[in-house]
């Protein structure tokens, strides 16, 4: 399976959100993004799992990252973490109950995708 995650930047704060209490891994915080479709782009895809999670549209994007896992669930994964800028307000769909766009993901709960994506960008 491969995955696109978006780390939205706006004025020197990154855009974080948090799983809901009814998904996998509640209350963890995490990079938008998610599963890139059979025969989708994964820029395309980035952009609709942008969208979808939260009504940002993608501005522009540069990729800082492409690793190989293992998910909690066992599933090998390729993921691809890009750096991005977005239009737009955020407005959440239910995967995720809260938002925070912050500087330091110091005191928060965070998933090994957007804690290697953090080490990576910063």
């Amino acid at each position: 399976m491969t995955v696109a995650r978006a780390l939205v930047e706006s004025e020197g704060r990154v855009l974080l959100v948090r799983r809901a209490a009814w998904d996998t891994r509640p209350g963890m915080w995490e990079l938008p993004g998610g599963k890139v479709d059979r025969g989708e782009r994964v820029q395309r895809a980035l952009a609709r799992e942008l969208e979808e999670e939260t009504g940002l549209m993608l501005a522009d994007a540069r990729r800082i990252s492409c690793r190989d896992m293992i998910s909690p669930r066992g599933r090998r994964i390729r993921e691809h973490v890009y750096l991005t800028r977005a239009i737009g307000t955020v407005t959440l769909s239910d995967e995720h109950d809260a938002h925070r766009w912050v500087d330091s993901p110091e005191g928060l709960e965070l998933t090994d995708s957007a804690e290697a994506a953090f080490s990576q960008a910063f």
